[in-house]
């Protein structure tokens, strides 16, 4: 009889070992083994687990496709953090700026192209690499 440990039957059957831990209590404890701390499975315990993983409406490509959509997920996350860094450094250098008119909003106005005064605590486009040079040159 032939005996693998449980990390080698995860890694065949592309599983994580906490799911082979789960199964391993639905086979019979004569096909489990212990020997110095590790845990071992029988050929026939193996065959057991599979049949218990794979049911009949089971794709193979299930796990691959479920893999690969988590992956496009944590990279969607990465990227929403990314986003939130520079909101919240472009939140920053916008308070820099109010603080840097001293809020007399009305009072300040650019002459450069594509820069359009405040009106009534609104503005209407102001680019903000624009503000920031004009602020350099007070």
């Amino acid at each position: 009889m032939c005996w693998k440990k449980m990390s080698d039957i995860a890694k065949n059957l592309e599983v994580s070992k906490d799911v082979i831990k789960y199964h391993k209590k639905f086979i019979d404890k004569n096909e489990i083994m212990y020997e110095n701390g590790q845990v071992f499975i029988s050929d026939n315990g193996v065959d057991l687990i599979k049949k218990r993983l794979k049911k009949s409406k089971y794709n193979d490509s299930f796990e691959k496709y479920t893999r690969l959509k988590l992956k496009s997920i944590e990279d969607e996350l990465k990227l929403i953090g990314e986003s939130i860094t520079h909101t919240q450094t472009d939140l920053g250098l916008l308070e820099q700026i109010r603080q840097e008119l001293n809020e007399d909003f009305l009072s300040w106005y650019c002459q450069k192209e594509g820069i359009i005064v405040w009106a009534d605590w609104r503005w209407k486009f102001v680019r903000l690499n624009d503000l920031l040079d004009f602020l350099k040159q007070k």
